[in-house]
């Protein structure tokens, strides 16, 4: 059992270097950052992910980064290839996890970036990241996509050890892709029950394809002694924490403007409407959905949801700290998180 932080939101990278090393010294295993260029709220900082997490790396001796998630739009495939590599080689083997998904709106379309057919381009470049990294110049990668090609292609820096790529796959077709070729999943916070049956499907294909996948999942998290207090925070996020589409697969119909645009990989923080949308789609969440599609309350309650995500097949979680007093939340966690070790 593995137990892991987002650093976010942030306000400066001096707070995410002293957030990560303050994750090590607390037991954690693994420290993550969202990969944005900006984010739906103007008020949020965005530094570079691998960056900061490289730097959080070489300032800790044993936890693991990770970026939750990576997007294969921004830069080519064979320069992801050589960065992770490169960062593995400073850090060292077992302390890098490239997270990977199929891209946002905010992070792309204000920039003129295509990514038609995410997926696609999502798959061809998991293949083009790894065959790289076990290319040579006796046994160069060669790679006839449709968006990407390389010819008699090698890098000079390898990884240092196995690199595991994990998905965060939300859709039934990444979750194909994730046991298909992943060595991880790490969705966003949903239900047990329903992680337990998606994790099945996943399970089933990597079974086929002889992979292990290690079961993630990624749960935005309001700890205080008052859990109505802790639920206050959650609303705040809950557009970004219960898509749509979640709601619908577990019975809640969403009206048609909501379906359409409110899903948060397709905002754009620079459209005033999109914005006023996904504010309404918030209010419109029922506050018991919001507690289900995460962890909120006391003690107690982490305790609880702990051992119910388990039993649903967690394998390793990723805490999204959202708690009024985040520091106080981080070692409650920390300590709770002792009872599996």
């Amino acid at each position: 059992m593995r137990f892991g932080v987002q650093l976010f939101p942030l306000v400066s990278v001096e707070e995410a270097l002293k957030l990560g090393k303050e994750c090590e010294k607390l037991g954690f295993d693994s420290v993550w950052m969202p990969d944005h260029i900006i984010f739906s709220r103007k008020d949020l900082f965005s530094p570079e992910a691998w960056e900061v997490l490289l730097s959080i790396g070489l300032n800790t001796n044993k936890i693991c980064v990770g970026t939750v998630v990576s997007d294969p739009h921004r830069c080519h495939p064979a320069f992801m290839s050589q960065r992770i590599a490169t960062i593995s080689q400073l850090l060292g083997e077992g302390r890098v996890i490239l997270g990977l998904g199929a891209g946002e709106s905010m992070n792309l379309d204000p920039y003129g970036i295509p990514w038609d057919k995410p997926v696609s381009r999502l798959e061809e470049a998991i293949e083009i990241i790894e065959g790289l990294w076990r290319a040579t110049p006796e046994k160069p990668f060669s790679f006839e996509g449709r968006f990407f090609k390389l010819s008699n292609s090698y890098l000079q820096v390898k990884p240092k050890g196995k690199v595991p790529i994990y998905l965060g796959a939300n859709s039934p077709r990444t979750r194909k892709l994730t046991g298909k070729l992943a060595d991880g999943w790490l969705p966003i916070g949903m239900p047990p029950k329903l992680y337990e049956k998606k994790l099945a499907e996943i399970r089933s294909i990597a079974k086929e394809a002889n992979r292990n996948v290690e079961a993630g999942i990624l749960l935005w998290t309001a700890l205080d002694r008052d859990k109505k207090k802790a639920l206050e925070t959650l609303k705040l996020v809950s557009y970004a924490m219960v898509w749509p589409s979640m709601l619908e697969e577990i019975g809640i119909e969403v009206p048609r403007e909501y379906k359409l645009r409110a899903a948060f990989h397709k905002v754009l923080p620079g459209d005033p409407k999109s914005l006023e949308l996904l504010r309404k789609y918030a209010e419109f969440i029922p506050e018991n959905i919001i507690m289900e599609f995460g962890i909120c309350g006391n003690r107690r309650d982490l305790e609880e949801r702990l051992e119910e995500y388990i039993k649903g097949g967690v394998e390793h979680f990723v805490f999204g700290n959202f708690s009024p007093d985040r520091a106080w939340a981080l070692k409650e966690i920390s300590e709770v998180i002792q009872f599996y070790r």
